[in-house]
């Protein structure tokens, strides 16, 4: 019962979050400067992920505070739907990188000016960055096929160890990419959402190679979850919103399209795992 608040916290938070950053990049600027107000969406925004972090650790420490047990009764074995749809997560995320490194060279023209060329090691690090997601998204796969309550390996905890990689990777190149932005809350909210996930990936690795907390799983997978509906919705709002998308169609950049879909799909995995974790202990 608990867990199940849980879960629709998670989902109204992020939903929430998603209303509010949509009309913040559609509306929240200034139409004269192009910086952000200090009242309205953006606002609000920011008091909505304060209160979600205070929340989510509350309800994290209530339902899972102080438990230490396996890995197999926390997560050793889900549900056959919940597990099918983790591979299908897993097999998007694998599809999602592919796409991108075919795309290289569109994304690589979205980012390249006459005063900004595109180096040869950004352009590796995003090689590296797209081939790190295909990898996330095969040992993704492979780990959720591996919960049907088998005794765990440690195999399994190196299979989910990838993806926190391909989060580090993403983390730097996000950074990277908007360092010399002056307006923060362009893509404050991205790199936490990566931090999240990448903090989710440790967490549930962690499981197989140090004491089993799974207040942290449920604490990060639960912020992760939040923070990807609230970028990728609010990308989404936005688009609608500002015209960029008709008949089911976004024009956006290329790399912000893949980079949205990975999102998505890692944070569906996410969400998937949370919906089961501890699940024997009620």
């Amino acid at each position: 019962m608990k867990r199940s608040v849980y879960i629709l916290f998670v989902a109204a938070a992020g939903l929430t979050g998603a209303v509010l950053r949509g009309m913040s990049i559609a509306g929240g600027m200034d139409p004269e400067t192009g910086l952000p107000v200090s009242t309205g969406p953006g606002l609000a925004l920011i008091v909505l992920c304060i209160a979600s972090l205070v929340i989510a650790v509350l309800f994290s420490r209530r339902c899972f505070g102080g438990v230490k047990t396996d890995y197999e009764a926390l997560l050793g074995h889900i549900s056959p739907k919940v597990r099918v749809l983790c591979m299908l997560c897993g097999a998007a995320l694998a599809v999602t990188g592919a796409a991108a490194l075919l795309n290289t060279g569109t994304m690589v023209a979205e980012q390249t000016s006459e005063y900004q060329p595109f180096g040869l090691v950004p352009l590796a690090a995003m090689i590296a960055q797209w081939i790190l997601c295909i990898a996330s998204g095969v040992t993704m796969a492979l780990f959720a096929r591996k919960q049907d309550g088998h005794a765990a390996t440690a195999r399994q905890g190196i299979l989910i160890a990838v993806p926190m990689f391909w989060a580090s990777l993403t983390l730097i190149m996000t950074y990277h990419e908007n360092s010399s932005n002056p307006v923060m809350t362009d893509y404050a909210y991205e790199l936490l959402m990566v931090i999240a996930l990448l903090a989710a990936f440790y967490y549930i690795a962690g499981l197989f190679f140090a004491d089993c907390k799974p207040v942290r799983v449920a604490l990060s997978a639960g912020l992760a979850v939040i923070l990807v509906l609230t970028c990728v919705g609010g990308f989404l709002i936005a688009s609608v919103v500002n015209g960029l998308a008709a008949s089911w169609t976004l024009t956006a950049p290329v790399s912000d399209l893949l980079r949205m879909a990975a999102y998505v799909f890692a944070g569906v995995y996410l969400l998937a795992e949370l919906t089961q974790l501890g699940q024997k202990q009620g």
